[in-house]
């Protein structure tokens, strides 16, 4: 056996909605993305504010973001603190549409860089279309199949599931991934379009405003 004999090894803490999102969006047959990168990372950066929002240390309201009970219950991920204090700091970005717009600058390398931390990924060479790309792997490909297959599955039997396990299928259906993920797209996406309406306000309108984003884009990968 190797130098790591009898070291125990704490479990990697359950995936966030950002983090779901991203394995969902890794398509393990190309070893590539389903979406174009300005597509993902819009994605990404909602399923970050989306995190955010289910923690209660920001909202929406009227179209803008509003930290709440920031100083009383700050997030313990390191991201999310880091937003958080991005958010707070910045006086000039207020909209939800400027939010999603600055956040995903960054929302892509933001991601993968926790994904990295807590080992689900590892970075790979592979060659596309006569170049080198790098491409964070997911180190346990059955891991990361989980959530699309959890998600794919109740949806489409009717199962219960968590508030977040809706706002991820939302977001699937926000960024025009529900062909990939749901066994019947077209009856699944009414399903979910029909329970998404029963989440607050405020993630509603983040959800919205993610598709009306995306519908705006160019969806496929290149």
């Amino acid at each position: 056996m190797g130098g790591l004999t009898g070291q125990l090894r704490r479990s990697p803490p359950p995936m966030s909605v950002a983090d779901q999102l991203y394995c969902i969006c890794y398509d393990e047959h190309r070893d590539w993305y389903r979406l174009g990168d300005q597509v993902l990372r819009l994605g990404l950066a909602g399923a970050l504010l989306a995190e955010l929002v289910m923690g209660r240390v920001v909202t929406v309201r009227k179209e803008r973001i509003v930290v709440i009970w920031a100083s009383v219950h700050p997030p313990r991920d390191a991201l999310l603190h880091t937003l958080l204090e991005l958010i707070r700091s910045s006086r000039d970005v207020t909209t939800l549409q400027d939010w999603l717009r600055v956040l995903s600058d960054k929302s892509f390398e933001d991601v993968v860089e926790r994904l990295h931390r807590f080992g689900h990924v590892a970075t790979v060479e592979v060659r596309r279309k006569l170049r080198t790309n790098l491409v964070y792997r997911p180190v346990n490909l059955e891991d990361a199949a989980w959530p699309e297959s959890r998600i794919a599955l109740s949806v489409n039997r009717g199962g219960e599931m968590w508030a977040a396990d809706w706002v991820l299928a939302g977001l699937v259906v926000a960024l025009g991934l529900d062909i990939h993920v749901f066994f019947d797209p077209r009856a699944d996406v009414e399903t979910v379009r029909e329970m998404t309406e029963l989440l607050p306000p405020e993630m509603r309108d983040l959800l919205a405003e993610v598709e009306a984003a995306a519908g705006g884009t160019a969806t496929q990968p290149t």
